[in-house]
């Protein structure tokens, strides 16, 4: 088995394996199999860097939007922040008319009790 982690260094793509049918009709690939493999890695590779891109830009887009800064790649502290921001926005009865209603409700409760 052999392991298809990615390089440390991000690398080019490499142009992409080819074939070719001889006279016989058998495959005659162009590339040593220590070449497809590299190939395999470097797409990896750039598979993972454009899949961190999304995520940041994902990030990054609904941190500026609630003005809360820009992503800084640590994924657990900004998700947090974006959703107790997201929390209390929901509860605050001068932007939620629920929020508002809840808060009527509980003093109408307690008015009672």
């Amino acid at each position: 088995m052999h392991n298809f982690e990615p390089p440390e260094k991000q690398e080019l793509l490499p142009e992409a394996p080819t074939y070719d049918v001889g006279i016989s009709g058998q495959l005659k690939f162009a590339y040593s199999r220590e070449m497809l493999e590299a190939y395999g890695r470097a797409c990896f590779a750039a598979g993972q860097k454009a899949a961190e891109e999304s995520y940041k830009s994902a990030i990054d887009e609904a941190l500026v939007v609630r003005h809360l800064g820009v992503a800084s790649g640590d994924a657990r502290n900004e998700l947090n922040r974006i959703i107790c921001w997201d929390v209390a926005a929901a509860l605050d009865p001068a932007v939620s008319s629920d929020a508002q209603a809840l808060i009527d409700r509980g003093r109408a409760e307690r008015q009672r009790g």
